[in-house]
């Protein structure tokens, strides 16, 4: 007994100083990374694992030094702020790149521009970065411990949460998400709170999921395949009926925040389909391994397979989300 207990004793020091040099590191990553991207002082680069992608800093130029912008990191978030700051020319922007550093045509809706332009933008571009990254990480953290709640699973709660810090501020993919200022934790949040939505029967979390899709519609394939495996998974007339419904939200949403920039809004839809259609892949895309006709394909053959897994669990969509989850 006493052997078992000085063991146990063991396990739970070492457990306690690998949680705690875990964390070292993550704070020191934070830390670093958010200095740098306020004041662009390159102390980011002191990180450990550096991210997948390396460092790209915004490069100078008049409009961008009158924003405070220069060799700061964040270029991702950059494709929004500055084009942001003059939403009247915001039509250019989709026709040229005009404002982006790179030239590049926004693939964020005007919204996205528009919400941007009356809130952080107004910022200079180091601080708005830094704010910019540290919503999303707050709405992420936020439904985070929601979904424990309403899932009753709260004893889980203390490693995952590790584990997300660990993936986000301690590997090459998640330090890049933050050098680069993107978006990634709103598409997160679309996943869970589309899949906590269905499984909870609760439209609220299904209309906080598509606000959070509709930040970078790069999240709709996956999410148009849970809508339909999940429109498949209807046992009876009542039960579609209902899940027609709750599906309609994505729709009406997307609908809602497009009108009022219809102009606009046309324009980001056709560089869309024009950059599906025309820009070959780069990074780790999976295009760059398989045919693309072939990857494109995939949502479909998904739903196929889903549709397959219903049948063989009655069509019980709770048990699909392993598959949807994988």
């Amino acid at each position: 007994m006493r052997i078992n207990g000085k063991m146990l004793i063991i396990k739970k020091i070492i457990h306690g100083a690998v949680v705690f040099a875990a964390y070292c590191l993550i704070i020191n990553n934070f830390s670093l990374l958010s200095k740098d991207m306020i004041y662009g002082d390159r102390s980011a680069e002191k990180i450990f694992p550096q991210p997948f992608y390396g460092f790209l800093r915004i490069p100078d130029s008049a409009f961008v030094r009158d924003l405070n912008g220069v060799n700061r990191i964040s270029a991702d978030f950059g494709q929004i702020y500055f084009p942001s700051q003059e939403f009247s020319t915001l039509i250019k922007n989709y026709e040229s790149g005009y404002l982006d550093p790179w030239n590049r045509h926004s693939r964020y809706a005007p919204f996205i521009h528009y919400l941007c332009n009356i809130t952080i933008c107004k910022l200079e571009y180091g601080l708005a970065s830094f704010f910019h990254m540290l919503i999303q990480m707050s709405l992420f953290y936020f439904f985070f411990i929601i979904t424990f709640k309403i899932l009753k699973i709260e004893s889980n709660f203390w490693p995952a949460l590790f584990l997300v810090n660990i993936i986000l501020f301690a590997t090459p993919a998640g330090l890049s998400w933050f050098e680069r200022g993107q978006f990634s934790l709103y598409v997160s949040l679309a996943y869970l709170l589309l899949l906590l939505g269905l499984l909870k029967n609760k439209p609220a979390l299904v209309i906080a999921s598509a606000l959070f899709a509709y930040v970078k519609w790069t999240s709709l394939p996956f999410i148009f395949v849970v809508i339909i495996v999940y429109l498949l998974s209807s046992r009876n007339i009542k039960e579609g009926a209902r899940n027609i419904r709750i599906s309609f939200i994505y729709a009406l949403i997307l609908l809602l925040m497009s009108m009022p920039f219809k102009n606009e809004f046309i324009l980001f839809l056709e560089g869309l389909f024009g950059q599906e259609r025309f820009v070959p892949p780069m990074g780790i895309s999976l295009a760059l391994i398989l045919n693309a006709n072939l990857v494109k394909g995939i949502p479909l053959l998904l739903i196929i397979l889903g549709y397959f897994h219903l049948r063989r669990n009655n069509k019980n969509f709770n048990a699909l989300l392993p598959y949807l989850i994988g």
